[in-house]
């Protein structure tokens, strides 16, 4: 399914512009219309307001298009309307399942597809309730409605569509304070708050970082959010203590926050299921998606998530994720055998450096001369001047060659440039006449610094040997990383590491990351799915201290033969009982 930009259309069958036409004069009261429409079709205050009756009027006597409203509306949300058939395998399923509604909720009914299928599906409903703040898809969805009803009889829920922002939608009081089971059911918009900002779209929840993130971690985009996640939120909070479901189809990374975010919640709500999606083929969208469901009124022990396929085993448990005690895991079960390694690491991880400005700053080097990404040949001080890796660069056990250089202006975060000036002339002129690229940076982080700010950077940035993984990648490959031309290499900020005055120490600790004990154990925590898997988060609950307890000497030679590398020193037993003695006794020579 596209993204919805049209206005109603295909409402043109005779026989039923032909009925509407013997009941509805030109000339009719708002109460007098909406009695008709629901006298006819079970559909409550089909019409909102005069001006939608006075659309649907000139629009029906025209013989143009029916429509409800006068004005056209552009692209607001970039979401995703459910097919009808796939509305309605899902209604079948929650019959099968156990829910028996009395009343089911759309948050963001759109076309109405989930509507229609609630109608069929579920019997004993006696009232469906959806809310769309956008007029093209309020118009569709009634209208689709209506001519449903016209040919195949009236619905027997009563079904109101109200037009409204469904962050500040007040729901009437037979709804929030009804007794009877409830279905909360739908298809919320798949986009971040950031997304929808670049759709100039007024349909956003109040600005707030409600998650609560402060400081840098809040201004480089841990407090952008997505939509959907926003509203299961907001419906939680409405209806947890209510006798019911919830049934959404979301991306996965909503699900997981959800039941991440859970226990500081303190909702009553449980049994909490997620069935895989092909979201490509449903709705031609490249991500990963599940319908959620969980249960209203009950309180779970842990917050857990059980794992299903939609496809082909939606009663065969895929896996279970979630609160394992005060962990969150990916996997519950793999968690069990290696949890003692999840701590603290004794060490911190260090995300690379962050520039946003690649084309001025990331340079080749042909020859002996460096050359940027705009062509030009780059003539700046050699000792400011290192090596530089991407993610793409961390394949194999031991990286010693780049194939980019960056200059490092700064040797700390917020330092003055202005010494380049005199020092570095050569490349404070490079930077001046590239400021324009700099002063087009985007993001925030870099208002009120200095000017050709990096950020990422600190005395651990030149530690000579790294061990380094790349966090966009969906494989744990840890890189041991040496000096390059002399020189200590630079990451970009797509990648971690850890960083070592000592070659023996970072190949053990390199190689330990690398062994299978740490894999499974990393493989219990980290979500594939996701944009970035390999966070700091993640890998500063890797407790060294406690991974080496599982590890021998020769389960680090193991590796070595695996990756087949070769040490470029000898390393013995006795090298390695060294390592362990300064590990346990925090003396290693890490950059902290």
């Amino acid at each position: 399914m596209v993204l919805v930009e049209k206005m109603v259309s295909g409402f043109r069958s005779d026989f039923n512009r032909l009925s509407l036409l013997s009941c509805f004069p030109k000339e009719v009261t708002l109460e007098e219309a909406n009695a008709k429409i629901e006298k006819m079709t079970n559909l409550s205050c089909f019409f909102e307001t005069v001006s939608e009756l006075n659309a649907f009027i000139s629009s029906l006597y025209s013989g143009a298009e029916l429509t409800l409203y006068r004005e056209k509306n552009g692209r607001q949300w970039g979401d995703y309307q459910t097919p009808i058939s796939f509305a309605t395998e899902i209604c079948k399923y929650l019959v099968d399942y156990g829910c028996r509604p009395k009343v089911v909720i759309e948050p963001t009914s759109g076309e109405g597809n989930f509507i229609r299928a609630a109608a069929d599906s579920f019997p004993e409903a006696k009232h469906i309730y959806g809310v769309e703040i956008q007029p093209v898809y309020v118009s569709l969805s009634k209208l689709n409605l209506l001519f449903h009803a016209l040919s195949n009889g009236p619905f027997g829920p009563k079904i109101s569509v109200c037009r409204d922002n469904i962050f500040t939608h007040q729901f009437p009081a037979w709804i929030t304070d009804t007794k009877d089971e409830i279905l909360v059911l739908g298809n919320p918009p798949w986009v971040t708050n950031a997304e929808l900002s670049t759709l100039d779209s007024d349909n956003v929840p109040m600005k707030e970082n409600f998650k609560g993130f402060n400081g840098l971690d809040a201004l480089t985009g841990k407090s952008n959010f997505d939509i959907s996640e926003y509203i299961i939120w907001r419906l939680l909070e409405l209806f947890h203590e209510h006798k019911g479901y919830l049934a959404l189809l979301c991306k996965n990374v909503v699900i997981r926050n959800i039941v991440q975010e859970l226990p500081k919640r303190c909702f009553k709500v449980g049994d909490i299921k997620a069935f895989k999606i092909d979201a490509k083929k449903l709705f031609n969208a490249n991500v990963e998606a599940s319908l959620m469901l969980l249960r209203f009124g009950v309180s779970d022990t842990e917050a857990k998530c059980s794992v299903y396929s939609w496809e082909d085993t939606k009663d065969q448990v895929i896996n279970v994720f979630g609160w394992v005690g005060n962990k969150f895991v990916s996997n519950v079960d793999s968690y069990q055998r290696w949890q003692n390694m999840d701590g603290n690491c004794p060490y911190i991880w260090r995300q690379g450096l962050k520039h946003d400005c690649s084309k001025v700053m990331e340079l080749i080097k042909c020859g002996g001369i460096y050359k940027n990404a705009i062509g030009e040949q780059v003539d700046v001080e050699h000792e400011v001047v290192y090596p530089l890796l991407k993610s793409s660069d961390l394949k194999g056990f031991a990286v010693t060659t780049s194939r980019l250089w960056v200059p490092v202006v700064q040797r700390k975060i917020g330092e003055d440039t202005s010494y380049i000036e005199m020092q570095y002339p050569k490349l404070w002129a490079y930077l001046i006449k590239h400021q324009s690229y700099f002063d087009a940076r985007k993001s925030s982080i870099y208002k009120g610094k200095p000017r050709f700010s990096i950020f990422g950077i600190g005395e651990y940035s030149f530690a000579p040997y790294k061990v380094a993984i790349s966090g966009m990648y969906k494989t744990a490959n840890f890189v041991l990383i040496m000096p390059i031309d002399g020189k200590p290499v630079m990451l970009d900020d797509t990648c971690y590491f850890l960083g070592f005055e000592s070659y023996k120490d970072s190949l053990f600790v390199c190689s330990a990351l690398n062994s299978e004990p740490v894999q499974d154990f990393i493989k219990a925590l980290v979500f594939l799915d996701s944009k970035r898997p390999y966070k700091k988060e993640l890998l500063m609950r890797i407790d060294l201290r406690e991974v080496f307890k599982y590890l021998t000497f020769e389960t680090l030679t193991d590796v070595w033969v695996k990756h087949s590398y070769k040490p470029s020193v000898d390393c013995t037993r006795e090298d390695y009982a060294n390592f362990l003695d300064r590990l346990f006794a925090s003396e290693m020579t890490n950059y902290l």
